[in-house]
């Protein structure tokens, strides 16, 4: 076989494969067609390919939340690179690795009116682990030691301290597609050994001391994947009288004492005694809090001590009362915690569940007789969704109605909540069913659908990828959130109605399409839309009035208080 790659990117190529990389999403250029070739050439990566860079680099970003494993994208130089900041920057937040190739033309043409050019060195800088520029033409051995060492850097920055993006800028020169043979390359790869943080059994006692100490302790967990080892060890909390567990959708955690509706759960506490409710020590892990509710709540009556237990390199202070960073797998941590420990009696975790029995009967007597609405086809999927569906949460509106109800059994959920994005929200769910074969449903509003209806334009797209549409003609969010519904400039330029053409486009890009404009069609249709083995994906567009699925949740949330 001859080949068109050059000394460096079979090095590159090659050391991607020896660490374990193994699938690559590539756009088409010309400047990236030597790297293209060098990946795709390469045994054990297996390369896809996606025209849109920012479509590309958000399906990568769903592969790597799936398998927790680098995935490599890589694109041309120019504006393609910047296509791929939006990914970059979730990546980034929600700790998820990313290995970004750019192409790029050697420094001495950077400013000199070549073509799509642009300063590409440090790009991401503010978002991203590792960034690397590989030298023009590493032909000397010394230069090429050189680049192997920089790509092994960059490839392990991906994974260690912390998961999350990293850059490789590539200049290359022309001409870019002179055949040759394969170039005999050595590419050493340089074993990183991983450790871990250690905390002294001092720390751990002073810990302990405050934890024994708390009348009543409050744990809320933000975003994970699902980790048995973590759930566990929760549960075993839990068990205390005097700890409450909250819980998020896309947490992944269940327990017999979990509390996973936290809005549902503490709407109305502000106007209620915070003497009872407030914890003397608030634990909070994992990736960022979706509830606006808990946020506001406990920014405003803030608990004695505030500890934050998760991998990462900054205070995450959102209740402002962080007192410890805890910079540790949390697992790790609780697994020798609990030895140090004393189980306590007490009413905290009592005082939440007659809470909880009492806005779970007010919500299902809600539910029942409110009106077609967002809230109430949001209650019908989710009755119909199987058990074992990995479920992907549209921004905006869509993660926050799933937050209000139970879950089937063996669910999973997944968001893009890192920086909260509509920009990609569909291409990640692409990507996550084309790493996992379980069902995976998609619900998302249709301004985000339409912002990322490039995700259709995708020759990879799996069978098990399911697409909901709650099209309530806008952007719904803006009529229940406090402050933009009171706007005269609400509907022009903040909810933006208009008319999406769904159906069209599941026809131009053959996706099998479903619609539902009340209680009665939803019921009849979702059956056979979440039928396993249908051969090819699906979008379901569920109609809904904005100002009646507006009215209806505030009316909700009053009916919780009442």
């Amino acid at each position: 076989m001859r080949y068109r790659g050059k000394e460096s990117l079979v090095q590159l190529a090659g050391l991607l494969a020896a660490k374990g990389v193994s699938t690559a999403i590539v756009s088409p250029g010309s400047r990236n067609a030597p790297v293209i070739a060098a990946l795709n050439r390469q045994e054990g990566i297996k390369c896809l390919s996606i025209v849109d860079e920012r479509s590309a680099a958000f399906f990568a970003l769903g592969i790597a939340q799936q398998t927790r494993k680098p995935v490599v994208i890589s694109c041309t130089s120019g504006t393609a690179a910047l296509n791929y900041a939006p990914a970059i920057a979730e990546a980034y937040y929600q700790q998820i690795p990313l290995i970004v190739l750019t192409a790029d033309r050697p420094p001495e043409w950077i400013d000199q009116g070549d073509g799509q050019t642009i300063r590409q060195q440090d790009l991401y800088a503010n978002y991203i682990r590792k960034s690397v520029q590989l030298p023009s033409e590493p032909w000397s051995e010394n230069s090429l030691h050189y680049n192997a060492r920089l790509i092994n850097e960059a490839i392990d920055a991906a994974t260690f301290p912390v998961c999350g993006p990293v850059h490789i800028n590539i200049p290359l020169n022309e001409p870019l597609y002179e055949e040759s043979e394969k170039p005999q390359v050595k590419f050493p790869v340089m074993e990183l050994i991983k450790t871990c943080p250690q905390i002294s059994k001092e720390t751990f006692l002073e810990l302990a001391n405050i934890w024994n100490h708390a009348g009543s302790k409050l744990v809320i967990t933000g975003s994970y994947s699902p980790k048995p080892e973590l759930n566990s060890l929760l549960n075993q909390l839990a068990e205390d009288e005097t700890v409450a567990v909250f819980t998020e959708t896309i947490s992944n955690l269940s327990g017999k004492y979990f509390f996973p509706h936290i809005d549902r759960l503490i709407d109305g506490l502000e106007h209620e005694s915070q003497d009872n409710f407030t914890p003397d020590l608030l634990i909070t892990l994992g990736g960022n809090i979706v509830s606006r509710k808990v946020k506001a709540w406990l920014q405003k009556h803030k608990s004695g001590a505030h500890w934050h237990i998760a991998t990462g390199d900054f205070h995450m202070n959102t209740f402002r009362n962080l007192t410890q960073t805890i910079p540790m797998d949390a697992a790790e941590f609780f697994s020798y915690f609990i030895e140090n420990i004393n189980p306590a009696n007490g009413n905290y975790r009592q005082l939440w569940l007659d809470r909880q029995a009492a806005k779970t009967m007010k919500h299902n007597a809600y539910i029942r007789q409110c009106k077609w609405s967002d809230l109430k086809a949001f209650r019908i999927i989710l009755e119909h969704i199987p058990g074992g569906t990995m479920i992907q949460a549209g921004n905006s509106t869509p993660v926050r109605y799933l937050q209000l109800f139970d879950f089937p059994a063996n669910t999973t959920c997944f968001g893009n909540r890192g920086v909260s994005g509509i920009d990609g929200c569909m291409s990640t769910a692409a990507g996550a069913a084309w790493a996992n074969p379980a069902l995976t449903v998609l619900i998302t509003g249709d301004v985000a659908f339409m912002y990322d209806s490039n995700a259709l334009w995708n020759p990879n797209l799996t069978p098990n990828l399911r697409i909901i549409v709650m099209n309530n003609g806008g952007g719904n969010i803006f009529r229940i959130i406090d402050g933009p519904d009171t706007m005269p400039e609400l509907e022009r330029f903040i909810e933006t109605p208009h008319i999406p053409q769904i159906q069209h486009l599941a026809n131009v890009f053959g996706l099998d399409y479903y619609v539902a404009t009340d209680e009665s069609e939803l019921q009849a249709c979702l059956p056979v839309f979440l039928d396993k083995s249908m051969m090819k994906p699906a979008i379901f567009e569920v109609k809904t009035s904005n100002k009646t699925s507006a009215a209806v949740l505030r009316e909700y949330f009053k009916y919780l208080r009442s």
